[in-house]
């Protein structure tokens, strides 16, 4: 089953989710509710089905029964930053929308949020760990989710970096107010 929209309060609404793997069911009857401006933290072991279920709220992936209602306007933030090598950053913020003065702007905007305005000439390879998700961070928000799917963005960056990290996502879910569903293994980050 496909997604589709969903009324304005509630970002997402699952009823009776499954996916199956060969034999082996990883969503089996998922009930879920999330409204708009609420955050919420998904943790579970390996294998557990959380990042099928981002992949399956994202439209990357389908589910093989159930219904899966959520808004138009959505984005994930993946583990690895997944920046365009060939393109600077303002352009990997960009990417996929129309070019123009005001789009430059829009990102220029979302680079500040996230505190790298000053970075919007540089190439990805010249970037730390935590400034290329930061970047991803911003190309999310530049798309104005009401849905921001975060699938382990946090894993790979050291501990002072995941905190800033956790904080400004706080702080743009604050701003922004999308539904935030945050895929973790990490107890303490889920708790944060």
């Amino acid at each position: 089953m496909t997604p589709s929209s969903t009324p304005s309060a509630t970002a997402v609404r699952v009823r009776g989710l499954r996916r199956v793997f060969g034999s082996r069911p990883v969503l089996d009857g998922l009930e879920l509710d999330l409204r708009r401006g609420e955050f919420l933290a998904l943790l579970g072991a390996s294998g557990s089905g959380k990042t099928t279920l981002l992949r399956i709220l994202g439209a990357l992936d389908g589910a093989d029964a159930g219904e899966a209602l959520v808004p138009e306007a959505r984005t994930i933030v993946f583990q690895e930053p997944r920046l365009i090598p060939s393109k600077k950053v303002l352009a990997n913020v960009t990417v996929g929308l129309p070019r123009g003065a005001a789009t430059r702007a829009t990102g220029l905007r979302a680079l500040a949020e996230v505190g790298l305005e000053r970075h919007a000439d540089a190439w990805p390879a010249t970037l730390s760990g935590g400034e290329a998700q930061r970047v991803a961070l911003a190309r999310a928000l530049v798309r104005e989710p009401e849905l921001l799917l975060l699938d382990e963005p946090f894993a790979a960056l050291d501990a002072l970096t995941r905190l800033r990290m956790q904080d400004l996502v706080g702080e743009l879910r604050r701003i922004h107010r999308p539904a935030v569903l945050l895929v973790t293994h990490d107890v303490d980050e889920a708790v944060r």
